[in-house]
């Protein structure tokens, strides 16, 4: 008999019911089948076992734990009896034993000494950074209080700038030199920069030169290097616009830059997505940072357990990429609409399009389902003013990866040009692919989006939206509840995403209003419109 043959029999019977015949490890199945403390990937590869992972609590409450295998990496078994003989004595496994009686006894959790080791190398490692830390706050007060400005550079990646109101007050403030660096983005892990992200680079460029901010010009396309930040900017403080080492340039990663920077990190979006969460806490150099400026409770809780330094260098501000959308007042910068009579709906989809090799859960983008269907629906209901905002690589994406769109014939290497281009024909559209979006959402009816990050910061707006979702996406995210705050559809159910566009925005019931309010106020209305101002005047206090 195999053995899973063997533990299906067991497995049944425990299912139905059926346990007099089986000793108390077994019967404590149904207690411990949802046990952290077991991991069935690492008990069965570990002890190359022949069974099911179905199947591999059992194994280990029947015989595993008598040969003294271990039911995951961390948790020591042996260690445990050795610690707690009355155990061993007494026939009950140790896990079960921990996970019954050892917790609430208050019994030491067993590491294993490899695990035991790696974290006393972690505490190390990050003390060592804590007290260069320290060490770089002291000297930056020196320099200042001996009548010296702190050079404060923002590195921008040339997709975005949301963070204008905190620029502007370093900016006027005599104790601060500001700058922006800006450098060209990257695809996933390559080091080629296309012709779309130099194209954007230089049109980013040339808007924030235009716009009178003091902007670098962070990259060497000939050489293919960023510049030497330390002997151009000689900075004090570093905000890192995005948490992504890849898309930076090699000079430019915080691995790669001196040890008497402090780095800030302010964090992009509200990251609500419940399967990302871990990798958005700790993104790899959490222990070097200075600060992280974040906009809610929930990631504060969150950087506590899931961040190798916990919070200890998190601080609550509120959200600091929604003060412009907070306190917009109108301008004649601002974004011109065609019609001031029209009803006005913002169309941005994301550049997460299915490829092979890229796991469907997060493949977020819908485009290749309704690309054709917005179109139509644009050029054919004239009555509508549409601003076709798309994600700032998905141009890239289409036309430099080989995606299931492309493998599937829908699209040539000419689909970009002659798409958007077809847009811009229309009479009520047009693409937008400026740096900031703010003024959209400030003066837009509703948004139709498949993009993450939207998905929290369209909630300032107070306005209906749309969230265009693949089946095998989980949309409950943030705290199961910013979903809610949404109208949620099918990215190919056009009936649907119609009726949206006609009952909600057209004729204005928006039944989701009042539990969109309750939604935001519950998980985003804190410091509204002062986060900014409350960064700055932290790190002011800090060095002064």
């Amino acid at each position: 008999m195999s053995l899973d043959e063997k533990y299906s029999k067991i497995f049944n019977d425990i299912t139905k019911g059926n346990l007099t015949k089986y000793d108390k490890n077994i019967k404590s199945y149904p207690k411990i089948k949802d046990s952290e403390n077991f991991d069935s990937d690492y008990y069965v590869s570990q002890y190359n076992l022949k069974i099911s992972k179905k199947y591999a609590l059992l194994h280990y409450l029947d015989i595993g734990f008598k040969e003294n295998k271990n039911p995951s990496e961390e948790f020591n078994g042996k260690g445990y009896f050795k610690s707690n003989p009355d155990v061993k004595k007494s026939g009950w496994n140790p896990l079960t034993h921990y996970e019954l009686y050892g917790k609430k006894e208050g019994r030491s959790y067993p590491l294993n000494k490899h695990e035991e080791l790696k974290k006393e190398v972690i505490n190390l490692k990050n003390s060592i950074y804590q007290n260069r830390i320290l060490t770089n706050v002291n000297l930056l007060r020196n320099k200042i209080a001996n009548g010296k400005k702190a050079n404060v550079i923002f590195i921008l990646p040339a997709m975005m700038f949301v963070y204008k109101e905190l620029y502007k007050l370093f900016e006027k403030d005599n104790l601060f030199n500001v700058q922006i660096v800006l450098v060209p983005h990257r695809l996933g892990n390559g080091e080629t920069i296309t012709k779309e992200a130099k194209d954007k680079y230089f049109q980013i460029l040339n808007h924030l030169e235009d716009e009178n901010y003091n902007v670098i010009n962070g990259y060497n396309f000939d050489t293919n290097r960023g510049i030497d930040l330390e002997t151009t900017c000689k900075p004090d403080i570093v905000f890192y616009i995005l948490p992504y080492m890849r898309i930076y340039p090699k000079n430019m990663e915080i691995d790669n830059l001196p040890n008497n920077i402090l780095y800030a990190y302010i964090p992009y979006g509200e990251f609500i997505e419940s399967d990302l969460d871990d990798n958005l806490y700790n993104f790899g150099w959490n222990e070097k940072i200075w600060k992280i400026f974040c906009s809610t409770e929930e990631y504060l809780m969150n950087s506590s357990e899931k961040s190798p330094v916990g919070s200890s260098n998190v601080v609550l501000v509120g959200s600091a990429r929604m003060d412009s959308l907070i306190n917009f007042q109108p301008s004649s910068n601002d974004y011109n609409w065609i019609s001031k009579n029209k009803k006005r709906i913002i169309w941005s989809p994301h550049h997460s399009l299915s490829r092979p090799g890229v796991d469907e859960k997060i493949s977020y983008s819908t485009f290749d389902d309704n690309f054709n269907f917005f179109y139509e629906y644009a050029k054919n209901n004239q009555n509508i003013e549409w601003v076709l905002r798309p994600h700032p690589l998905l141009k890239e994406i289409l036309n430099n990866i080989n995606t299931n769109m492309k493998l599937k014939g829908l699209i040539d290497e000419d689909f970009v040009d002659d798409y958007f281009f077809k847009w811009e024909s229309l009479p009520n559209a047009r693409v937008h692919e400026e740096l900031d979006y703010i003024d959209l959402f400030a003066t837009a009816d509703a948004m139709i989006t498949d993009c993450v990050s939207f998905k929290a910061e369209y909630l300032f707006a107070n306005k209906p939206g749309l969230i265009l979702k693949k089946p095998k996406i989980n949309y409950t995210g943030y705290k199961g509840k910013v979903t809610d705050a949404w109208y949620v559809e099918n990215g190919n159910n056009f009936e649907k995403i119609t009726e949206f566009i006609e009952e909600v925005v057209v004729k204005n019931n928006d039944y989701l209003k009042e539990k969109r309010e309750k939604i935001f106020n519950e998980n985003f209305n804190y410091n509204l419109g002062n986060a900014s101002k409350t960064i700055f005047e932290y790190i002011k206090n800090e060095l002064i």
